[in-house]
């Protein structure tokens, strides 16, 4: 089975947002002054929420008999299976796949973290503005538990490196 690929066109930025997961969403997709690779882990993490959402996007239309693009690809047996409870573009591997990779790539870094939050941001957006601000439930959930789980996550950091719990937790 073929995964859908994605066209360079939809890359294009969504624009400021309201609220995910309680937190704020940054006003502008724009990187606040760094040095060294802050924006590449901004980058990374955008590009890997914008890939997997897109392709949850498309496999969950697929679902509904709608297409919006690479969708139209698969059969409504093979999209069934991608967006399943165990399907590699369920909630469960979508997360595990984003979190993993962003985590690793943050390090035990707190700057980065934030970058990484960024990023993962301004992906769902632009996935939430192709679809002109309509998203699958499915998409929603994904990006709810990436974000949970990176809090999580950053609690955990902060307890480690300061000995003490955070504020926000």
């Amino acid at each position: 089975m073929q995964f859908p690929s994605i066209s360079r066109s939809v890359l294009q930025p969504a624009g400021p947002g309201g609220t995910v997961a309680g937190r704020p969403e940054p006003e502008s997709d724009e990187l606040p002054e760094t040095t060294g690779r802050g924006s590449y882990h901004y980058g990374i993490a955008r590009m890997l929420i914008l890939e997997n959402l897109h392709a949850q996007r498309e496999a969950a239309l697929a679902c509904q008999g709608r297409t919006g693009g690479a969708g139209g690809e698969l059969t409504l047996d093979e999209a069934r299976e991608l967006i399943s409870e165990k399907g590699y573009f369920g909630v469960q591997q979508t997360l595990t796949r984003i979190v993993k990779f962003v985590v690793a790539i943050a390090g035990n870094n707190p700057a980065k973290l934030e970058q990484v939050r960024r990023g993962i941001d301004a992906g769902y957006r632009e996935v939430l503005a192709m679809g002109e601000g309509s998203m699958p439930e499915l998409c929603r959930q994904t990006h709810l538990a990436v974000r949970y789980k990176l809090d999580a996550w950053a609690a955990n950091l902060e307890v480690a490196l300061t000995g003490q719990g955070g504020a926000s937790a």
